[in-house]
């Protein structure tokens, strides 16, 4: 048993820093910042069992988080939604709470006695387990086994007036280590003790979402979702012209009534087939409504791309803690040498290529970081913009969105990297369309891509 044990703690997870934070970001917006939504759980009656959440409640979190925002400068201003400063104001910043307490995150080797006194005290560990109805472990009583912190987590969503979608929705946790801990000790921990600890891990968060990256591009996803939000409206009942039913393509296509099969029947002469074939749902025909607001949010979505200082996973590799740095700098180099069409990456000039030294300074380059958020942003924007290329009823109006969409692309293979993973999407009659665009884009990737796919 004592060898079980001691393997099982050799064996832990190592634990590795996060990148660094990056710098604050300043955005010099305004919202209207409600009162923090409180969405933990707590306890009904009394009980024996310690509650576990920190005793900082919805008022105070709201005053702390929204007087630390605007002193790091992410916001100009976050008047509450009574204040005569919000009148006007058509931006909402909301935050939801789900987590604050005092959790156990891992064990440590104080675990192998707490097991090995449990097993020898078999009898007391039962009794008290059934005492105390599975609340306390006799051994994690007496030994600090486990490692705490203080844990917070929460949503944070940017609206705008107009837009039902939120224009930009982050969940962050933060984390304030407590170091060993009993069981004992957790029980008898005092609530101001804990207010303490849980101030330090809302000053944390205030930091963390204070620097994230995101934030840097508020516009761009705002874009984005006016984008969609074309699309939505003129999809809606609401949209189509009153007085007028909804529109239904014309020809011999009609409603049909299922016809139950039945084995060894005919189907009767004239009545609709029931075969896969016939039953096929036909492609939706778009209202010139809906085909002006697709094309007109593809264009629109272009807006939302930026070059890319890494590509997507150039990135992730560069950011992942568990790689090697050794490992990180061939698998980036051969990325960078398919991008620009070589063979090999030993092909790559000095200039081109990463050294083990860059990969570990990188690590904590913020460019890194965005690059991420850039690439989610162009891959949403080539999401829109492909659909009005590949869809036969708006390729023929897709001019707008082709002409941006080929300047976006020229000399960025890693853009032409995220746009081709839409393009492979294209399949049926969307691929002639799709294949017809591609060919316009002058690049080794793209060639190379479409002479595969052939």
């Amino acid at each position: 048993m004592l060898a079980a044990c001691l393997a099982l703690v050799g064996c832990g997870k190592t634990d590795y820093p996060d990148p660094a934070l990056g710098p604050v970001v300043k955005t010099g917006r305004n919202a209207v910042m409600p009162m923090v939504e409180d969405s933990r759980a707590w306890p009904t009656k009394v009980t024996r069992k310690k509650t576990p959440h920190i005793r900082i409640f919805a008022t105070e979190i709201t005053q702390r988080m929204r007087q630390g925002l605007l002193q790091k400068g992410l916001f100009a201003a976050l008047p509450t939604p009574e204040s005569p400063a919000a009148k006007g104001v058509g931006s909402e910043f909301k935050v939801v709470l789900n987590t604050f307490s005092v959790s156990q995150i891992s064990p440590n080797t104080w675990v192998v006695p707490h097991m090995l006194f449990n097993g020898l005290l078999l009898p007391a560990y039962t009794a008290t387990s059934l005492a105390t109805a599975g609340d306390v472990d006799l051994g994690g009583y007496i030994f600090p086994s486990n490692s705490v912190a203080t844990v917070l987590k929460l949503k944070v969503s940017w609206l705008d007036k107009g837009i039902k979608s939120p224009i930009l929705e982050r969940t962050y946790q933060t984390k304030v280590e407590l170091g060993a801990a009993s069981e004992r000790t957790l029980y008898k921990e005092t609530i101001e003790l804990t207010r303490q600890e849980g101030l330090k891990a809302l000053d944390l968060m205030v930091n963390t979402v204070a620097r994230d990256p995101h934030w840097v591009y508020l516009d761009s996803y705002r874009t984005l979702a006016q984008a969609q939000n074309l699309i939505d409206q003129a999809s809606s009942p609401a949209a189509a012209p009153a007085g007028r039913a909804p529109h239904t393509p014309t020809g011999d296509v009609r409603e049909a009534k299922s016809v139950p099969y039945k084995m060894g029947v005919q189907p009767i002469p004239g009545a609709p087939s029931t075969s896969a074939t016939a039953t096929k749902a036909a492609p939706k025909i778009m209202s010139p409504r809906e085909v002006e607001a697709k094309l007109a949010a593809g264009s629109m979505a272009l807006g939302a791309v930026h070059a890319l200082a890494f590509g997507l996973q150039e990135a992730k590799a560069l950011l992942d803690p568990y790689f090697a740095a050794e490992k990180k700098v061939g698998f980036v180099n051969d990325l960078r040498a398919q991008l620009i069409g070589l063979k090999y990456a030993s092909q790559l000039s000095d200039k081109q290529k990463i050294t083990k030294e860059e990969v570990e300074k990188i690590y904590d380059d913020p460019a890194v970081q965005r690059s991420l958020v850039v690439a989610d942003l162009a891959k949403r924007a080539f999401d829109l913009a492909a659909d009005t290329i590949g869809d036969p009823q708006l390729n023929s109006g897709s001019g707008t969105v082709q002409t941006g969409l080929l300047a976006k692309l020229a000399g960025q293979p890693r853009l032409q990297q995220l746009f081709l993973a839409e393009a492979d999407k294209a399949v049926g009659t969307s691929w002639p369309l799709m294949k017809a665009f591609l060919q316009k884009v002058e690049s080794p990737l793209v060639r190379e891509y479409l002479k595969k796919r052939q």
